[in-house]
């Protein structure tokens, strides 16, 4: 393919000091595997020292870490109206992810998890108007069907937000207040996926939202196969073990000069209350199968 221009691209992560090592790795894979120049700036979690940010900055290049001490003050001041998402940043740390980094400045966020691994060289899709997500293999939502019928606001079906472009001008933080004020309760705004549901209500209000191509952005799985269009896999709690193949194959891949452009696909329709109430069914059996396979290796063993 015809190379363009390098563009400079800010792009944001949430990290903390659980995982560093593993977290350094899969962020230095993003930025050197990139044909644009990637400006990385991490929004801590506050767990940070001082040690650990000389470390990040000397290890990855063209970053920077924005503590949560010195955003702290301009973030609260932008929630002093909004006192349901100031409760969810109180108890969630994944509300960092949501909030502190679209409410910071004025730039659109290009965000990627610190799980992802790249194992090829790749050029960014192009970023307008619209929004873009990773194309999840369940609806990785906090309600369950009987509170989901209840709900009168489109969601969209399977997005995952480890991998994601939204709009600055799009983002809407006053349907995230009504949200939390008029679904969800304390232990909702707790649950580990509270921000990820928030991404897929607002990308429903939008006019087009797409995902990435998910033979190229791929969600791994403790069975997966790596098809030759894969670029970035999301090792996701449970299928670390990957990374050492995943090395070996990106390392296969480093004499290759060539660089393969990220694709996306547009969402074609919300999610209907049928195709959640089937999802859900199947991902709880799917839960079940899997313990109960455990449970009968352990009696075997």
């Amino acid at each position: 393919m015809t190379l363009s221009n390098k563009r400079n691209i800010i792009c944001r992560t949430l990290l903390g000091t659980k995982n560093l090592d593993f977290s350094l790795e899969c962020l230095n894979s993003f930025i050197q595997n990139s044909y644009d120049l990637i400006r990385l700036e991490i929004f801590e979690d506050g767990t940070m020292e001082d040690s650990h940010i000389k470390r990040i900055e000397s290890f990855l290049e063209n970053t920077v870490v924005i503590t949560k001490k010195s955003r702290e003050a301009k973030i609260l001041d932008k929630l002093s109206n909004y006192p349901q998402c100031l409760n969810f940043r109180k108890h969630n740390v994944f509300a960092y992810k949501l909030l502190d980094t679209m409410l910071y400045d004025n730039n659109d966020f290009f965000y990627i998890d610190t799980d992802i691994f790249i194992i090829k060289k790749f050029i960014l899709p192009d970023f307008d108007v619209y929004p873009i997500f990773m194309k999840d293999l369940q609806n990785g939502y906090f309600f369950e069907p009987a509170l989901f019928f209840k709900i009168d606001s489109p969601i969209l079906p399977y997005v995952n937000a480890g991998f994601s472009y939204f709009p600055n001008s799009l983002f809407n933080l006053t349907l995230v207040e009504s949200l939390f004020k008029k679904h969800f309760t304390t232990a909702t705004i707790n649950h580990a996926w509270a921000e990820q549901t928030m991404w897929a209500f607002l990308a429903a209000e939008c006019e087009k939202t797409y995902y990435f191509n998910s033979e190229q952005v791929v969600l791994a799985t403790n069975n997966m196969v790596i098809n030759k269009k894969a670029i970035a896999i999301h090792l996701v709690t449970g299928t670390r073990f990957h990374l050492d193949s995943l090395r070996a194959l990106s390392d296969s891949f480093s004499k290759n000069t060539g660089y393969d452009k990220i694709e996306t696909q547009l969402i074609t329709s919300n999610l209907s209350n049928f195709e959640f109430t089937f999802s859900w069914l199947k991902t709880k059996l799917a839960s079940i199968n899997r313990r109960l396979s455990k449970a009968n290796l352990k009696v075997n063993s």
